[in-house]
């Protein structure tokens, strides 16, 4: 017999039969399957964590996934993790804001990981990532900017204004278009606050 895969291994030789769940965090870091199933595999994870026998292991393996996994996978581990928090289904602690932070900050990051975290410090109100923000507002790459401009508009500082208003008149039409709806938007928190 060739085994192909830890799971084969696990369920013809062993006679192991996990979970949904701990079947996909197993193909997570399993080289027998494509790298683009395995990043899928993150999405299912997450999906299939309310029927886990032990939710918490898959929790933590996605916080591994967004520490230490490969190219895009800590992105989608970071936004999966975020989404099931805001739907209920767990409680994030202090270790996930600071690997969002974390991953914001680190400029050898892939560039759509460090999108997807400047989104998250924008999303979760994260003032600790201002810094890295107003950085990111004037960016090389139009997205980083585009990103960072959105999350200003979220959480940004009176004096943060200036770059948003700056950012309306950027080449790239989609962060222009991001400046202006980010400029609404710190106008309105501006105006709430007393």
């Amino acid at each position: 017999m060739i085994v192909k895969s830890l799971h084969q291994f696990q369920v013809e030789v062993l006679g192991i039969v996990p979970d949904l769940a701990e079947r996909f965090a197993a193909m997570i870091d399993d080289p027998a399957y494509s790298y683009e199933w395995r990043e899928y595999a993150i999405q299912h994870l997450a999906n299939t964590l309310a029927f886990s026998s032990d939710p918490a292991a898959g929790v933590e393996k996605l916080m591994l996934t967004m520490r230490l996994g490969q190219d895009s996978m800590p992105g989608t581990a970071m936004l999966q993790l975020s989404r099931l928090e805001r739907d209920g289904t767990v409680t994030l602690d202090q270790r996930f804001a600071a690997g969002v932070l974390a991953m914001a900050q680190d400029e050898s990051s892939p560039l759509l990981n460090r999108i997807s975290a400047f989104g998250l410090l924008g999303e979760r109100r994260v003032l600790a990532g201002l810094p890295v923000l107003r950085l990111g507002a004037i960016a090389p790459q139009p997205s980083l900017r585009r990103t960072a401009i959105a999350s200003l508009g979220q959480i940004g500082a009176a004096a943060d204004r200036e770059l948003i208003v700056a950012a309306c008149l950027d080449a790239d039409p989609a962060v222009a278009t991001a400046a202006s709806a980010a400029l609404v938007s710190i106008d309105r928190r501006l105006a709430a606050v007393p």
